[in-house]
């Protein structure tokens, strides 16, 4: 009888055990920040980012995870160790890593400058005497809604210095000098093909270097076979902002080696700020987009195939992409 009772004791005591032993918890799969496509934050403006854990089966992971946060450009966004991001500088880009048990998640962040404080970017626009006075008019519009658009100075260059891709003869105005914004020249031809439908044509001819391959002088030149008749108004100012677009860049019209992001040939554009705009305008998420038509979206906006009186998203994105600090509250109307 006590060998029986000596015997239930013991399975009794490990099934304690047993019992007390805690279930090892599974590995975790899938790690995903939960967050938009792209963090905007202006200067000094923080914000917490949550991360979502779960296991090969898809169930979330609710039992505390080492998460370690990072960011790639640490001097202007920083991430502390609970997520919590803290915009630095003034404007630019960076992205936030998070990695936990060898799975890595990021997110894109772009810091803007603020809406309550003016823009201080500046185009200048340089014209050939023969420039008409209606044209100059519209084109000065579309310098000053264009400089709302961009918020501040890009990196100061010599202009003599830079690579042009253009053959014009440009004058002295356009070539000397430093430059922090982007010069502008216009100019009439005579020389468009017979019967031909548009009234200009525009793109950069100097920009900077890759990574942002900001414009340094563009150029816009004036079909003078529309001079007699003229342009009527609405179309007019659609024509030169559009215009100005191009010369600034958009879209994807980049001079010699390209940025990784930007396709030509076929017209793809992988840019993440051109396809997040894109995204806040329409709700709809691509992984890329088409430019094929002759530089221009494909849709409704100031540089899309459909002609628009608006500057869309999509295309603040482009000149984020492009390295001008663009901000997303200056879309709108022209």
């Amino acid at each position: 009888m006590r060998g029986r009772l000596i015997v239930l004791h013991g399975l009794f005591a490990a099934t304690v055990a047993a019992c007390g032993t805690e279930p090892t918890p599974p590995d975790p799969a899938q790690l995903s920040i939960q967050t938009p496509d792209v963090v905007t934050l202006s200067r000094g403006e923080t914000t917490r980012l949550t991360i979502r854990v779960l296991d090969a089966a898809g169930n979330p992971i609710d039992d505390p995870v080492t998460a370690t946060w990072s960011s790639s450009a640490p001097q202007a966004i920083q991430v502390d160790p609970s997520g919590e991001v803290t915009a630095l500088a003034e404007w630019g880009t960076g992205r936030i890593h998070v990695d936990v048990d060898g799975l890595r998640d990021s997110v894109d962040v772009w810091v803007q400058p603020a809406e309550d404080t003016p823009s201080t970017f500046a185009m200048t626009l340089v014209f050939d005497d023969d420039v008409p006075g209606w044209w100059r008019e519209a084109l000065e519009q579309a310098r000053a809604r264009w400089e709302q658009v961009i918020r501040r100075p890009l990196p100061r260059v010599e202009v003599a210095e830079m690579q042009r891709h253009c053959t014009t003869d440009y004058p002295a105005a356009v070539v000397e000098g430093f430059e922090d914004g982007v010069r502008v020249h216009v100019r009439v031809s005579h020389d468009f093909p017979e019967d031909t439908y548009v009234e200009a044509v525009g793109g950069p001819c100097i920009h900077r270097g890759l990574p942002w391959p900001t414009t340094v002088v563009g150029e816009v030149t004036l079909n003078a076979d529309h001079f007699d008749g003229g342009v009527e108004t609405g179309r007019l100012a659609y024509v030169a902002h559009h215009e100005v677009g191009h010369a600034l860049g958009l879209v994807g019209v980049v001079q010699g080696f390209q940025p990784p992001w930007l396709d030509p040939g076929p017209g793809r554009y992988l840019g993440t700020f051109g396809l997040f705009g894109h995204f806040q305008d329409t709700g709809r998420r691509a992984t890329e987009l088409s430019f094929a038509d002759g530089s221009h979206w494909n849709g409704a906006d100031l540089m899309g195939t459909i002609p628009a009186d608006r500057i869309g998203r999509v295309t603040i994105g482009a000149l984020i992409d492009l390295g001008y600090p663009a901000a997303w509250f200056a879309a709108g109307p022209l």
